[in-house]
């Protein structure tokens, strides 16, 4: 199959895509094990009006943590997806290749001799 531009970037929007979606998770899934852990301290699932003093201070700094986190997380993703417009992407999909015998053993002849 010839790799047309079109069929390039749909596989660099694929690429993307993905990239995109792995480094989501990477910045979502650490905060929710901080919210599970320590949540108890600014009252995680609580209502606003039901939080205690205490509980207001600790989640204007987890939210101000929280924000920078997600703030840098999304600059960097923004940042990948740039640097991925500046190259060509060729998806080789998942490729088995099968050799007759006769060439598998000469590939390793050949390995082997390096």
């Amino acid at each position: 199959m010839k790799e047309t531009p079109r069929l390039k970037e749909q596989y660099k929007e694929r690429l993307k895509k993905i990239i995109s979606t792995k480094i989501q998770t990477t910045m979502i899934f650490p905060l929710s094990i901080i919210e599970a852990s320590f949540g108890q301290l600014w009252g995680h699932g609580k209502d606003e009006s039901k939080l205690t003093d205490e509980e207001k201070i600790y989640r204007k700094k987890w939210n101000e943590c929280r924000n920078n986190i997600l703030n840098n997380g999304n600059t960097q993703k923004r940042n990948a997806m740039a640097e991925l417009s500046q190259y060509d992407v060729i998806w080789n999909k998942y490729q088995t290749v099968l050799l007759p015998m006769e060439a598998f053993e000469a590939k390793l002849e050949e390995q082997k001799r390096l």
